[in-house]
């Protein structure tokens, strides 16, 4: 974990995370005035699908790079609308529901995606390959060894975030269907992450 490539990919993930949790407040702020919280994992203010949607450009965007504009837009469209829609069935996978639903909206995709939401992906996407060089250019001159501690601690800061956050997420599942604690840890999660405060966190999930 002290390669470049581990440096790159651990900023582009939390920054393009924490952009897509602001990019998402500030359309709900102009579409509804309202403030929604759009958080992925529970204490940092970040929207993971998109670090992992800007990391997935960052390695396929070298491959690519030899086609013109046209077809860079589009490859960015199928990556950022296929990434969403797979994501979506991770979730659902993973804790049997479903943070986002756009079957009301225009040319979606079961619900997962949509046609126009994938080509803003697409923009997204294609600017950031176009800027990415410039990026890592910038980001390399921070490289050092004490960059490299700085990294691998938001990096497992991340993933605890992470484990966690799955953990809260079961156990808000298991409440759903009525499921008792089965031991210390998951009282203290009740306790201190019960329904109330999964349902400020996370307005949009919805248990099947």
């Amino acid at each position: 974990m002290k390669s470049k490539a581990f440096f790159h990919f651990v900023w582009v993930f939390t920054g393009m995370s924490v952009f897509g949790f602001c990019f998402e407040v500030i359309v709900d702020l102009i579409q509804s005035g309202t403030w929604e919280g759009h958080q992925g994992i529970l204490y940092l203010p970040m929207t993971p699908v998109y670090g992992f949607g800007f990391v997935l450009m960052v390695l396929i965007g070298h491959l690519i790079r030899r086609y013109n504009g046209w077809i860079q837009y589009g490859i960015a469209v199928l990556i950022g609308g296929g990434f969403e829609f797979i994501f979506s069935y991770i979730e659902e996978w993973l804790f049997n529901s479903r943070s986002w639903e756009y079957s009301n909206l225009f040319l979606n995709i079961d619900g997962r995606t949509t046609i126009p939401y994938a080509m803003l992906w697409g923009l997204m996407g294609y600017g950031f390959m176009r800027l990415w060089p410039i990026l890592r250019k910038w980001m390399d001159r921070w490289y050092s060894p004490k960059s490299i501690i700085v990294t691998q601690v938001v990096f497992w800061l991340l993933m605890g975030d992470a484990l966690f956050t799955s953990m809260v997420c079961w156990r808000a599942y298991e409440r759903f269907h009525d499921q008792a604690p089965s031991n210390i840890v998951e009282q203290w999660i009740d306790t201190y992450f019960g329904d109330e405060l999964m349902e400020a966190q996370y307005p949009h999930m919805n248990f099947k």
